[in-house]
């Protein structure tokens, strides 16, 4: 059996045994595009034609591909859950981060995504695509990525949300009060915050001091209507150099060194669209614009990514990093570890060990450990009492 046919039986085996009602057909398309996109890092369907196997002809290939990418029977969540299922196997009861953000990789829609903060990168939890070229996405849209995140989550999970200022909608503070997730959100600087003496002020009035964090204690915030939200807690601290600019963090809790820690990581999701572009899998690259085609894309680019990090993590907890990695501390993400384990292996006509289990426990060879950007006051740097998991 050909390495491609291998990793396409591999996993054409984990989405049948999840759904067997749907149509075979378009799972074998589906994990035909998984191979392609595992072995040759494209988004072109002309590409990943060459990677399908069967003796019907190129022209064919294609239509069959493009018909599955245009399909409005495939169900991305339904594709989606048995590998996030088998990959976060063991995070039941474990308190994790959560980081929303949107990107636009063609400038044709924005894709709004949940994430799972994951040793320096996130984990595609799930997604929705908007046919809007703003990025300014409205609450009512992006809170339906939320409520399907919370169906894909483990059981029992402590969440906290990180937001950045486009997520600083008071709506979404009052949703996850309802949902019972904690919450770090970065607020606009022309904030109004209403005191516990009742004075307003604007949250810019503020200027804290480099390396301290100032910390108001509740307060509450107006919403779009003027009417007031909270009581919350708000920590304001400049950003880490060379950035210029404070965040304003509104949170549910009054500790500013955890408030600061956890929104360094909402960063991760940053490094993680840029795996899915230039960084691995040239996202940008590809002509599929129209909403729907771009959820089935990212279908394949996040099923690609839990296999890829799965074999990066392995490696390294096996004592194995500096085969691939030529500094003597961590220097490659284990997304890029796993590219370039899964591309040895290749070059070695070796068969792919497709294997999908991301360990929950804290990460340990970090590049940036988890904690606050800085030194307080200069000197003192904070210890955390827990690590969330996988961070």
């Amino acid at each position: 059996m050909s390495t491609s046919l291998q990793a396409h039986s591999t996993i054409l085996g984990v989405v049948r045994q999840a759904n067997p009602q749907e149509d075979v057909r378009r799972q074998r398309v589906f994990a035909w595009g998984v191979t392609a996109m595992l072995m040759l890092c494209t988004p072109l369907l002309s590409q990943w034609l060459t990677v399908v196997e069967g003796r019907a002809k190129a022209q064919s290939k294609l239509r069959r591909l493009y018909r599955w990418v245009c399909s409005d029977l495939v169900d991305v969540d339904a594709y989606y859950r048995p590998f996030l299922a088998l990959a976060l196997s063991g995070w039941e009861g474990r308190d994790v981060r959560l980081a929303i953000d949107g990107t636009s990789p063609n400038g044709a829609c924005v894709v709004v995504r949940l994430a799972l903060c994951f040793r320096g990168r996130t984990i595609p939890l799930c997604w929705k695509t908007f046919d809007t070229r703003s990025h300014s996405v409205r609450f009512d849209w992006y809170v339906m990525v939320l409520e399907r995140g919370r169906q894909l989550l483990p059981r029992g999970c402590t969440v906290t949300l990180l937001g950045d200022r486009g997520f600083g909608h008071r709506k979404l503070i009052r949703w996850c009060q309802q949902a019972g997730w904690h919450y770090v959100l970065r607020l606009k600087g022309d904030s109004t915050v209403i005191l516990p003496d009742g004075s307003r002020r604007r949250l810019d009035s503020w200027r804290p001091e480099r390396q301290s964090i100032l910390q108001l204690p509740d307060v509450r915030i107006l919403d779009d209507q003027r009417r007031p939200v909270g009581p919350l807690h708000i920590h304001l601290a400049f950003a880490p150099e060379p950035a210029k600019e404070p965040w304003y963090l509104a949170c549910d809790h009054p500790y500013g060194c955890m408030a600061m820690a956890d929104y360094s990581c909402r960063m991760q999701i940053e490094a993680g669209f840029k795996d899915d572009k230039s960084g691995g899998w040239n996202w940008e690259d590809s002509p599929l614009t129209r909403p729907y085609q771009v959820e089935r894309l990212c279908l394949v680019m996040a099923v690609a990514t839990l296999y890829v990090v799965t074999e990066g993590t392995l490696l390294a907890d096996a004592g194995r990093r500096q085969e691939l990695d030529p500094h003597d501390a961590r220097g490659l993400s284990y997304f890029q570890l796993g590219c370039r384990s899964i591309q040895r292996l290749l070059s070695q006509g070796r068969r792919l060990r497709l294997k999908l289990c991301l360990p929950s426990r804290p990460d340990p060879d970090p590049v940036t450990a988890y904690g606050i950007p800085f030194p307080i006051c200069g000197g003192y740097t904070w210890i955390p009492a827990a690590i969330p998991a996988g961070c």
